[in-house]
């Protein structure tokens, strides 16, 4: 076991370097193996390069990242599956290790079976693997499907057994990737209940996730990867917001420029009204300013009628980068009556609404239709119209709306009631009853 006072990193990397080599087509490796290496047929991907870290005994470190700058990577190779390319790694003590759901278990084997298997892969002998079995079963909770093949599982009940297996061996060092985010969401906290308690024990832990809010809350130092560099190290909450910056700046290099729409403009409808500009709190500009939680929007459309309209309809949808349908109005739900128009008018719509949005990237799309006898004529709809980042002056962790929902505690209560009674003597007070 590790002496957790012990000035000795528990890992230590130097210069790191992991690379691969990526081939176009499966015959490219016979063909390179045929010219005896005097033809290079693949091109090389570097993974990781010189990442160099010192983990000491008794830290919950989070790795975070975008998609492929090398965090998988950086587990394997401190868990001893994969050998760096280049530098060195020495890890201290026992290590368990969740990484690829599923990985380690047999396919044909019982949840039994496999526990056993993976136990003595870690060290353990089938007598102390017997004896570990009940505290197994009960965490992980799949009832008779413990003698059953693993391949029968859902990805649920695969994170549970392997879970139970690897914090039943009370490992000094243990590495966790995303595994966490396929259980539901009891079993997740049972699971950082007991993380809870190998950190009071001063066990070595190495979580590598997406999600910022257990990022903060779980860990005591954080690491940014980037293209496979370590790009900044310090304390969770400084880190999950420089990564947070990175994802939505990503996000939105990701989306069609101004230049690219008016090439082919995302638009559809007759063309009966047409948006000719528009403005939101002044700019012009597609990608608006960041704009803080509460703050109001203010969006002027420009509208030409090419037909005479009785009955013009006016709306904006907000969704985030993603597509997902956030929320919107218009005025025909709102049962106002927009003024009729001549053809050839030209008319500027307001819309104002106050953000009361979590942070994320999101767009708005202003959409013009108007009233017929027959029904509802679709006249020009403008997809993601401007894009702006929203951004919140403390942590949220959930959900994309603010519900300005308050927490506070009304004192202890002298006599012990169950959650209706209180409920209903608070009610009564406040009726004077």
């Amino acid at each position: 076991m590790i002496d957790h006072l012990s000035s000795t990193p528990v890992i230590r990397m130097h210069d790191v370097t992991k690379t691969y080599r990526l081939y176009p087509k499966p015959i490219d490796r016979f063909k390179e193996a045929f010219f005896r290496g005097r033809r290079r047929y693949y091109k090389e991907f570097l993974a990781l390069a010189n990442v160099t870290l010192n983990v000491m005994a008794g830290t919950t470190l989070g790795i975070i990242g975008l998609n492929g700058s090398g965090k998988s990577t950086l587990l394997q190779i401190i868990a001893g599956i994969l050998q760096p390319t280049a530098g060195t790694v020495e890890v201290r003590g026992r290590i368990t290790a969740l990484l690829e759901l599923g990985a380690g278990f047999n396919p044909d084997f019982t949840g039994r079976e496999n526990a056993m298997l993976n136990g003595s892969i870690l060290g353990f002998s089938n007598a102390q693997m017997s004896e570990m079995l009940p505290e197994i079963e009960e965490f992980a909770a799949i009832g008779e499907f413990v003698d059953q093949p693993v391949k029968t599982y859902s990805s649920g009940m695969m994170v549970r057994l392997a879970f139970a297996v690897a914090t039943a061996a009370n490992p000094d060092l243990m590495l966790i990737d995303e595994a966490l985010a396929v259980g539901d969401a009891p079993f997740q906290v049972k699971c950082f209940q007991r993380l809870r308690k190998f950190q009071k024990e001063g066990k070595t832990l190495v979580f590598v996730s997406h999600d910022t809010g257990a990022v903060q809350r779980l860990c005591s130092e954080a690491v940014l990867l980037q293209k496979g560099r370590v790009y900044a190290t310090g304390e969770p909450e400084e880190i999950t917001n420089l990564y947070q910056r990175m994802h939505w700046n990503k996000e939105l290099d990701e989306l069609p420029t101004s230049e690219a729409m008016d090439e082919a403009p995302q638009r559809s409808g007759d063309g009966v009204i047409q948006i000719v500009r528009g403005w939101v709190n002044g700019s012009e500009e597609r990608r608006l300013p960041d704009m803080p939680c509460g703050s109001e929007i203010h969006m002027i459309i420009r509208v030409r009628f090419t037909k005479d309209v009785e009955r013009p309809i006016l709306g904006v949808q907000v969704r985030t980068a993603g597509g997902f349908h956030v929320g919107g109005n218009n005025n025909w739900y709102d049962g106002f009556a927009l003024p009729s128009h001549r053809a050839g008018s030209v008319v500027d719509y307001d819309v104002t609404f106050r953000i009361l949005l979590h942070p994320n990237i999101y767009t708005l799309s202003p959409g013009l239709a108007y009233e017929t006898p027959e029904g509802v004529g679709y006249a020009d709809m403008w997809e993601a119209m401007f894009v702006f980042k929203v951004y919140h002056n403390k942590l949220t962790y959930f959900g994309l709306v603010e519900m300005g929902m308050g927490i506070s505690e009304r004192g202890e209560m002298e006599e012990r009631m169950d959650l209706p009674e209180r409920h209903l003597a608070a009610t009564k007070q406040l009726l004077h009853f």
